[in-house]
């Protein structure tokens, strides 16, 4: 190659690097919670004088404090013109056995339709450690906010029950006597639950109720700023975590539950309060209880609904992607079928070798593993230093040394095996986890279906050129722009299993970083060569440089 196609080469690899970081940084930043309250009509800062009355200090249930916050709640929604009960309960905590007497305030307004209504539900009791600015006073204000507003703007086609419950850090006292004891639940038709586990981020839909179809697709409609994933779903359902809408599922309701997770270290600690607080966490709460609550108002809650589930995920700039859950095994034959095609293609062209490709994948599998082991060091050296981190640049550590570790080894295969053969094997990998999940975990299917998909359509867009002349602009900028799923796709997830399980999740993450590396080896190997060991060069020192920040 002589000087001027070096020189594009080299100008073609930055433009690939630099337009992958850019897709990979608005991936992440799509994870942030709103910066301005929009059109809906809440006030975060009316929200907030509120909280400040909430959360001013601990008020777990059957204190004093406690006793103060339900008052000024009960007088809120008073002075809003609903309808306002006070249930008390006594109840025996189904976690350590003790026995409480727990106040639940409920407030109605009345719809013009049969009486079934759509339940906001949050709890206002915090635990003895902190003042729960977070868990859950945002949500308690958020909610004051927004039956402010709605009672202004009813009646509508239901009724609507703000549910403020008592106890919930006790065992989820409140919401089960809501469940066994007062005569309006019989009458739910719908209930949104919005909890916390940190002290800041999105307002995560984080769990549904079974049969979610037809609640993911109102949702999709509606949500302002969406951040959801059916893989998320999947996964709460086999946790043992519980919050106060586990006694709406056990009740066989419908809803969502939605909850802010980043900060997790302020969790239950005298730092959640209102100063460690991000209002836009806030903010979300509202807006999206205002803009689902509205929309479900009007609803006939009363039809019968569908009973299949669906995948479903957010891409930014569309917002949510769903389909049924019937799908993904179909949908599954897309990626087998184009990664068949590229590799029948490549074998004719004898761009591609078959024993190659096999050495190429058992290599691959040597790499996953290596990469885990570098992740189980960095993990190591977290807990022997034992402080706490930032979770953002943890994160960006984690996923830069996965990175960097995949494309070296790598780049050191692809001396013998070719970069096209090294990114088939990988692909071969996918289709197999695509196919996997696609029968035992269809729920999380996508997380596959769609990266592998894109990763081989870029492959044979590559395989279709030139080999000696090298890609053309507009095959490298198509090749780019076939990135982009893989990204938008696994990334956030890779993010949010951090966030939400910490460093346990480290693994996890590893592996979701392998699997984005993997998706993005016609770009990261073939169209940016030139800079290949410069970029293992650069994610290395990142790491490194993240992790120090970190701490």
């Amino acid at each position: 190659m002589d000087r001027a196609g070096e020189k594009a080469a080299v100008i073609k690899a930055l433009a690939t690097i630099g337009f992958l970081v850019l897709i990979s940084a608005a991936s992440i930043l799509h994870l942030r919670p709103p910066a301005k309250d929009g059109d809906l009509g809440f006030s975060t800062d009316a929200a907030m004088e509120h909280l400040k009355i909430i959360a001013q200090q601990p008020h777990p249930v059957g204190s004093p404090a406690n006793r103060a916050v339900r008052k000024y709640i009960v007088d809120q929604l008073t002075k809003s013109g609903f309808e306002v009960d006070v249930q008390r309960a006594a109840m025996e905590s189904r976690w350590h056995g003790r026995s409480y007497t727990v106040h639940n305030v409920l407030a109605r307004l009345r719809g013009e339709g049969d009486g079934t209504a759509v339940a906001l539900v949050a709890h206002y009791d915090s635990v003895h450690t902190g003042p729960g600015a977070a868990d859950d006073g945002a949500a308690v204000a958020a909610l004051i906010e927004v039956g402010r507003l709605l009672r202004a703007e009813g009646p509508f086609h239901n009724d609507l029950i703000l549910l403020l419950t008592d106890g919930e850090e006790a065992g989820l006292l409140g919401a089960f006597a809501f469940v066994d004891e007062h005569d309006w639940f019989n009458e739910v038709g719908l209930v949104l639950n919005f909890e916390a586990r940190g002290t800041s981020g999105a307002s995560i839909m984080f769990e549904t109720s079974p049969g979610n179809g037809w609640l993911v697709r109102e949702y999709a409609r509606v949500a302002p700023h969406p951040i959801t994933s059916s893989l998320s779903v999947e996964v709460y359902r086999r946790m043992p975590n519980f919050t106060d809408f586990t006694a709406f599922l056990r009740a066989d309701l419908a809803g969502m539950n939605f909850a802010f997770i980043s900060t997790p270290e302020n969790y239950h600690t005298e730092y959640d309060d209102l100063e460690h607080l991000d209002t836009g966490s806030l903010r979300h709460h509202g807006v999206q209880a205002l803009a689902l609550a509205r929309h479900f108002l009007r609803m006939d809650l009363t039809t019968r609904r569908s009973s299949d589930d669906a995948v479903f995920f957010v891409v930014p700039g569309l917002g949510v992607i769903h389909y049924p859950l019937d799908w993904a095994l179909p949908l599954c034959l897309l990626p087998v079928g184009v990664l068949a095609t590229l590799i029948t293609h490549g074998l004719r062209s004898r761009k591609l070798r078959m024993r190659r490709i096999l050495i190429a994948a058992a290599g691959q599998l040597l790499t996953m593993a290596i990469a885990s082991g570098a992740s189980y060091m960095m993990w190591l050296a977290l807990k022997a230093i034992n402080q706490s981190f930032n979770t953002n640049w943890m994160v960006a550590a984690f996923v830069s040394l996965a990175v960097a570790v995949t494309l070296a080894l790598t780049g050191l295969m692809a001396r013998r095996l070719e970069d096209c053969n090294l990114a088939v094997g990988a692909c071969i990998w996918g289709a197999a986890l695509a196919i996997f999940s696609s029968v035992w975990i269809p729920a999380a299917s996508y997380l596959f279906v769609w990266p592998v998909l894109f990763s081989s359509l870029s492959l044979l867009v590559l395989l279709s050129g030139d080999e000696l002349r090298g890609p053309s602009v507009v095959r490298s900028a198509t090749v780019n722009l076939l990135a982009v799923p893989s990204i938008i796709v696994i990334l956030p997830v890779a993010y949010l299993a951090f966030v939400g399980l910490g460093v346990q999740a480290g693994f996890a993450l590893n592996a979701l970083a392998v699997l984005l590396a993997w998706s993005l080896l016609p770009q990261l190997r073939i169209l940016a060569r030139p800079l290949a060991w410069h970029t293992v060069l650069a994610l290395g020192s990142s790491s490194i440089i993240c992790f120090i920040v970190a701490l």
